[in-house]
Protein backbone atom coordinates (compact mmCIF):
# COMPACT_ATOMS: atom_id res chain seq x y z
CA UNK A 1 0.00 0.00 0.00
CA UNK A 2 1.60 3.48 -0.96
CA UNK A 3 0.50 6.49 0.39
CA UNK A 4 0.50 9.87 -1.09
CA UNK A 5 0.47 13.00 0.88
CA UNK A 6 -1.74 16.10 -0.52
CA UNK A 7 -1.73 19.82 0.40
CA UNK A 8 -2.84 22.90 -0.49
CA UNK A 9 -1.85 25.25 2.21
CA UNK A 10 1.70 24.60 4.17
CA UNK A 11 0.79 27.20 6.73
CA UNK A 12 1.52 26.10 10.39
CA UNK A 13 -1.43 24.18 11.29
CA UNK A 14 -2.71 23.58 7.96
CA UNK A 15 -4.80 20.38 7.24
CA UNK A 16 -3.03 17.19 5.56
CA UNK A 17 -5.01 14.69 2.99
CA UNK A 18 -3.36 10.98 2.64
CA UNK A 19 -4.87 9.61 -0.72
CA UNK A 20 -4.38 5.55 -0.68
CA UNK A 21 -2.80 4.84 -3.87
CA UNK A 22 -5.49 2.27 -5.94
CA UNK A 23 -4.06 -1.28 -6.68
CA UNK A 24 -4.72 -2.31 -10.59
CA UNK A 25 -4.66 -5.59 -12.82
CA UNK A 26 -3.66 -5.56 -16.10
CA UNK A 27 -4.72 -7.88 -18.86
CA UNK A 28 -3.05 -8.80 -22.60
CA UNK A 29 -4.62 -9.98 -25.57
CA UNK A 30 -2.94 -10.87 -28.30
CA UNK A 31 -4.23 -11.67 -32.08
CA UNK A 32 -1.33 -12.53 -34.92
CA UNK A 33 -1.37 -14.53 -37.91
CA UNK A 34 1.50 -15.76 -39.86
CA UNK A 35 4.90 -14.26 -40.73
CA UNK A 36 5.21 -10.44 -41.45
CA UNK A 37 1.26 -10.08 -40.47
CA UNK A 38 0.08 -7.23 -38.22
CA UNK A 39 0.32 -7.82 -34.99
CA UNK A 40 -2.53 -6.55 -32.12
CA UNK A 41 -2.02 -5.88 -28.75
CA UNK A 42 -5.05 -5.15 -26.14
CA UNK A 43 -4.45 -4.07 -23.17
CA UNK A 44 -7.27 -3.50 -20.07
CA UNK A 45 -6.10 -2.26 -16.63
CA UNK A 46 -8.63 -2.32 -13.64
CA UNK A 47 -8.75 -0.58 -10.70
CA UNK A 48 -11.55 -0.60 -7.49
CA UNK A 49 -14.69 1.52 -8.71
CA UNK A 50 -14.02 3.68 -6.08
CA UNK A 51 -10.67 5.08 -7.34
CA UNK A 52 -12.09 5.56 -11.18
CA UNK A 53 -10.85 4.40 -14.20
CA UNK A 54 -6.79 4.29 -14.28
CA UNK A 55 -5.32 6.73 -16.12
CA UNK A 56 -2.04 6.17 -17.50
CA UNK A 57 -0.40 4.04 -20.56
CA UNK A 58 0.82 0.70 -21.15
CA UNK A 59 4.17 -0.23 -22.82
CA UNK A 60 4.32 -3.34 -24.55
CA UNK A 61 8.33 -4.98 -23.67
CA UNK A 62 9.60 -7.24 -26.06
CA UNK A 63 13.59 -8.55 -24.75
CA UNK A 64 13.64 -5.58 -22.54
CA UNK A 65 12.63 -2.80 -25.60
CA UNK A 66 9.65 -1.45 -25.80
CA UNK A 67 7.63 -2.06 -29.30
CA UNK A 68 4.97 -0.10 -28.29
CA UNK A 69 2.88 2.65 -25.92
CA UNK A 70 -0.55 2.56 -25.46
CA UNK A 71 -2.84 5.31 -24.18
CA UNK A 72 -5.58 4.16 -22.20
CA UNK A 73 -8.85 5.59 -22.15
CA UNK A 74 -11.94 4.46 -19.76
CA UNK A 75 -14.66 2.10 -20.81
CA UNK A 76 -17.84 0.79 -19.25
CA UNK A 77 -17.87 -1.43 -16.17
CA UNK A 78 -19.96 -4.24 -17.04
CA UNK A 79 -19.47 -5.20 -12.60
CA UNK A 80 -20.09 -2.65 -10.07
CA UNK A 81 -17.16 -4.11 -8.52
CA UNK A 82 -14.10 -2.48 -11.10
CA UNK A 83 -13.28 0.22 -13.03
CA UNK A 84 -11.46 -0.51 -16.39
CA UNK A 85 -9.47 1.70 -18.86
CA UNK A 86 -8.08 -0.39 -22.04
CA UNK A 87 -6.78 0.81 -25.59
CA UNK A 88 -5.59 -1.06 -28.76
CA UNK A 89 -2.26 -0.89 -30.86
CA UNK A 90 -1.47 -2.88 -34.13
CA UNK A 91 2.01 -3.53 -34.40
CA UNK A 92 3.24 -3.61 -38.84
CA UNK A 93 6.19 -5.10 -40.07
CA UNK A 94 7.69 -2.43 -41.45
CA UNK A 95 9.27 -3.11 -45.49
CA UNK A 96 12.60 -5.27 -44.44
CA UNK A 97 12.28 -4.95 -41.05
CA UNK A 98 12.28 -8.44 -38.78
CA UNK A 99 8.92 -9.57 -38.67
CA UNK A 100 7.92 -12.06 -35.85
CA UNK A 101 8.75 -16.04 -37.29
CA UNK A 102 7.23 -18.44 -36.58
CA UNK A 103 6.55 -19.87 -32.92
CA UNK A 104 5.94 -18.73 -29.73
CA UNK A 105 6.92 -15.09 -28.86
CA UNK A 106 6.64 -13.55 -25.49
CA UNK A 107 6.14 -9.86 -24.43
CA UNK A 108 5.43 -8.00 -21.58
CA UNK A 109 2.32 -5.19 -20.80
CA UNK A 110 3.59 -2.77 -17.77
CA UNK A 111 0.85 -0.14 -17.09
CA UNK A 112 2.62 3.00 -15.81
CA UNK A 113 0.03 5.44 -14.17
CA UNK A 114 -0.69 8.95 -14.70
CA UNK A 115 -2.62 9.39 -11.58
CA UNK A 116 -3.48 7.45 -7.86
CA UNK A 117 -2.56 4.03 -8.79
CA UNK A 118 0.10 1.35 -8.37
CA UNK A 119 1.89 0.03 -11.40
CA UNK A 120 1.00 -3.23 -12.50
CA UNK A 121 2.16 -5.81 -15.26
CA UNK A 122 1.78 -8.91 -16.85
CA UNK A 123 3.48 -11.37 -19.24
CA UNK A 124 1.65 -13.44 -22.38
CA UNK A 125 2.90 -15.34 -25.12
CA UNK A 126 1.41 -16.01 -28.54
CA UNK A 127 1.97 -18.29 -31.84
CA UNK A 128 2.88 -17.16 -35.07
CA UNK A 129 1.32 -19.44 -37.69
CA UNK A 130 3.33 -20.81 -40.77
CA UNK A 131 2.22 -20.19 -43.93
CA UNK A 132 -0.66 -21.68 -46.05
CA UNK A 133 1.51 -21.63 -49.60
CA UNK A 134 0.50 -21.82 -53.13
CA UNK A 135 3.02 -23.82 -55.49
CA UNK A 136 4.27 -22.72 -58.99
CA UNK A 137 4.90 -24.43 -61.01
CA UNK A 138 8.52 -24.02 -61.39
CA UNK A 139 8.29 -25.02 -57.14
CA UNK A 140 8.40 -21.52 -55.59
CA UNK A 141 5.74 -20.92 -53.11
CA UNK A 142 4.29 -17.86 -51.58
CA UNK A 143 1.85 -16.77 -49.57
CA UNK A 144 0.11 -13.01 -49.74
CA UNK A 145 0.18 -12.35 -46.28
CA UNK A 146 -1.07 -8.52 -46.19
CA UNK A 147 -2.92 -7.94 -49.39
CA UNK A 148 -2.13 -5.00 -51.58
CA UNK A 149 -4.69 -1.92 -52.01
CA UNK A 150 -5.65 0.43 -54.82
CA UNK A 151 -6.48 -0.03 -58.46
CA UNK A 152 -5.80 -3.92 -59.90
CA UNK A 153 -2.69 -4.18 -62.74
CA UNK A 154 -3.98 -5.16 -66.10
CA UNK A 155 -1.80 -7.13 -68.56
CA UNK A 156 0.91 -5.34 -70.11
CA UNK A 157 1.24 -2.62 -67.20
CA UNK A 158 4.68 -2.61 -64.81
CA UNK A 159 4.36 -2.95 -61.32
CA UNK A 160 6.78 -2.35 -58.06
CA UNK A 161 6.72 -5.17 -55.63
CA UNK A 162 8.19 -5.88 -52.34
CA UNK A 163 9.18 -9.16 -51.95
CA UNK A 164 10.33 -10.57 -48.57
CA UNK A 165 10.99 -14.03 -48.17
CA UNK A 166 12.97 -16.81 -46.00
CA UNK A 167 14.61 -20.16 -47.07
CA UNK A 168 12.88 -23.38 -45.55
CA UNK A 169 14.48 -26.51 -44.33
CA UNK A 170 14.75 -27.60 -48.14
CA UNK A 171 16.14 -24.51 -49.11
CA UNK A 172 18.44 -24.60 -46.31
CA UNK A 173 19.96 -28.18 -47.07
CA UNK A 174 20.35 -26.94 -50.77
CA UNK A 175 22.84 -24.26 -49.54
CA UNK A 176 24.65 -26.32 -47.19
CA UNK A 177 25.33 -28.79 -50.37
CA UNK A 178 25.89 -25.55 -52.51
CA UNK A 179 28.76 -24.76 -49.75
CA UNK A 180 30.24 -28.19 -49.65
CA UNK A 181 30.01 -28.03 -53.15
CA UNK A 182 31.86 -24.46 -53.70
CA UNK A 183 34.71 -25.96 -51.68
CA UNK A 184 35.10 -28.79 -53.37
CA UNK A 185 35.45 -27.28 -56.64
CA UNK A 186 34.96 -23.57 -57.33
CA UNK A 187 35.13 -23.58 -61.04
CA UNK A 188 32.42 -26.56 -61.17
CA UNK A 189 29.56 -24.62 -59.21
CA UNK A 190 30.04 -21.61 -61.20
CA UNK A 191 29.24 -23.16 -64.67
CA UNK A 192 26.53 -24.97 -62.73
CA UNK A 193 24.92 -21.53 -61.70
Amino acid sequence: MLLKRSTSNKAPGSLLQWREKAATKTTLAISTGTLAAPVTFTVTVRAAVAAGSPRGAVSIIDHGKVIETIPLAPIASNTPTYAFSDGTATLIQQPGGTPYYFGRHSVSARFVSSGTFINSSVSATFAVAQPTYTALPDGVEYETVVPGSGVAIQDGQQANVFYSGYLSKRASSLMTQLKTARKRSPSHLAAET
